[in-house]
């Protein structure tokens, strides 16, 4: 029996306590309240022969002040609304201010005070729209195998786009950039699509927004022809002049498919008179003068080589 009537006293002081409680809370959303809500944007009646040449801001947080029932009431919706902003009836050409944001807000989100904005204005720069075609830019970030490399120059299709926009920002436009494309340990050629970077602003529009793109790459290899002539440029001295030794050795890279393509003929080797005095110097430098555009790295030995006058 005792044990029942302190579990009725423990129930009794339970209820005592959620009605405090229910009443002092009661009491606390009486009172006037400040809080800071972010509110998401819209826009609405922009001008039909402009075109908006800067970004929108997208979110904005409004102060509001009320009593605790109705910040408490439109809580929840608050963080759900889009408000829309009307462009038309700003006063001004490039802004509005704080106080016709007040008016479109209100219009909107009824019974709450709002204090202040942030930001407090919203921008506006309007242009002239205008087209302009710009060759596409491929981004890469390619790291290659050891003994790899890129054949030639990457192909992209089409190669280039038509981009309309603010004639401000579209007259001074280059190229246009794809997306990062990048790489580890590349061995094998490349044939893909990759997507154009995202305007920074919703008012630029592109022609195309995926291209595809070719990287060509192939495995480079050494290799190294002999008995390449040394040649004299000058014909005033080469009849008098020895060169020891008298040929060449030159080692260079080039891609495995061209090697085939190659021949020793293909190499001219000289010895660099230009800054030699014959009178006091027996020794001069040599230099390749003509190679295969396809070929990387060449490497001539000896660097340089002895002369000596046979006849004068």
């Amino acid at each position: 029996m005792e044990n029942k009537t302190h579990k009725k006293s423990r129930i009794t002081l339970a209820i005592f306590v959620v009605l405090a409680f229910l009443f002092w809370i009661g009491k606390e959303l009486g009172k006037s309240f400040e809080l800071d809500i972010p509110i998401e944007l819209s826009y609405i009646n922009f001008p039909q022969d402009k075109i908006l040449a800067n970004p929108l801001v997208e979110n904005i947080t409004i102060n509001v002040k009320s009593d605790g029932y109705t910040i408490l009431g439109h809580y929840f919706n608050l963080f759900e609304n889009k408000v829309e902003i009307d462009i038309n009836k700003k006063s001004t050409a490039n802004y509005i201010t704080g106080k016709e944001l007040k008016n479109q807000f209100s219009s909107q989100l009824h019974d709450i005070d709002i204090a202040f904005f942030k930001p407090d204005t919203l921008f506006f720069d309007f242009d002239a729209a205008t087209t302009k075609k710009v060759p596409i830019k491929l981004s890469t970030d390619f790291e290659l195998s050891p003994e790899y490399a890129i054949k030639g120059v990457p192909s992209i299709f089409p190669d280039s786009i038509i981009v309309k926009g603010p004639n401000k920002l579209i007259d001074t436009l280059g190229f246009w950039l794809t997306n990062l494309i990048q790489i580890k340990g590349l061995e094998n050629s490349l044939n893909n699509n990759i997507s154009l970077k995202t305007p920074a602003i919703a008012s630029i529009e592109l022609s195309e927004n995926l291209v595809r793109y070719e990287v060509q790459v192939e495995r480079v290899t050494e290799k190294t022809f002999t008995d390449i002539p040394i040649k004299i440029e000058s014909h005033e001295i080469a009849n008098f002049i020895n060169l020891i030794p008298a040929k060449a050795k030159i080692t260079f890279k080039a891609f495995l498919s061209d090697l085939p393509l190659l021949k020793q003929e293909d190499f001219e080797v000289e010895a660099d008179f230009s800054n030699i005095s014959i009178a006091d110097q027996t020794k001069v430098p040599i230099r390749v003068v003509s190679h295969p555009q396809n070929v990387q790295f060449i490497q001539v030995s000896p660097a340089v080589c002895d002369f000596i006058i046979i006849k004068q």
